[in-house]
């Protein structure tokens, strides 16, 4: 047992299960690994929280995988760069490829809630909520962030190059996101099934430049009372 994520992941090898136990957690958690299971003890709801300083440069994320084959599962997450003093604010984003994010709470990010940028990647069941908060005042007409996104595939190792491929979103709720719900862009084979997805800011499921795609049994409304 060790006090901090860091701690664990900088002990794990590929292959390891590190279990997280109930507690805040304030820290910013980089996953470089392979073969790496990140995840809640069973009956436990560890919290990663950035408070008012995390993450502390441009376009950070309070979890970020740029490994391969990892899990990260059970986690809330949530302050994202919240007090807007740098540019972004990831709650989770993953680059590298055959990762699963799964039974994530994600809320309050100043950019995006889940940005999916790597191959094969999925996330599913899973709640993301008041993303893209530095439109709460500003009402922007372009330019938004989402609430779970696949887009823009950097990576050297891309399958095709700027493109992210086979994301998979399943089994999602998002909602009052101040900026689109679910988008699939500069994206091949993305799949959008069994999410629920209502009242977010701009437009609650998104394709652009996107080939492809399925986009299947989805239940996506305005609710008589929207909270944004």
């Amino acid at each position: 047992p060790v006090k901090s994520i860091k701690t664990a992941l900088s002990k794990a090898v590929s292959g390891d299960i590190i279990y997280v136990t109930t507690g805040t957690y304030a820290e910013t958690i980089s996953i470089g690994k392979d073969n790496i299971t990140l995840k809640a003890y069973p009956d436990n709801k560890p919290v990663i929280d950035g408070g008012t300083s995390l993450p502390s440069a441009d376009w950070g994320s309070l979890i970020s995988v740029s490994g391969n084959n990892n899990t990260i599962s059970g986690f809330e997450v949530k302050n994202s760069n919240m007090s807007g003093a740098h540019l972004g604010g990831y709650g989770i984003e993953v680059n590298g490829h055959h990762n699963t994010v799964s039974k994530m709470n994600v809320h309050h990010a100043w950019e995006q809630g889940i940005a999916v940028h790597g191959d094969y990647n999925t996330v599913e069941d899973s709640t993301v909520w008041q993303a893209s908060m530095e439109y709460v005042n500003t009402k922007a007409t372009s330019g938004w962030a989402t609430g779970i996104s696949a887009a823009r595939n950097r990576n050297a190792a891309a399958l095709k190059p700027g493109i992210t491929s086979y994301a998979t979103f399943r089994r999602n709720t998002v909602f009052n996101n101040w900026g689109e719900g679910m988008s699939c862009f500069e994206a091949d084979h993305c799949t959008m099934e069994d999410n629920v997805i209502y009242d977010n800011w701009t437009i609650n499921v998104y394709l652009s430049d996107a080939t492809n795609s399925l986009v299947q049994r989805n239940i996506i409304y305005v609710s008589s009372s929207p909270a944004i």
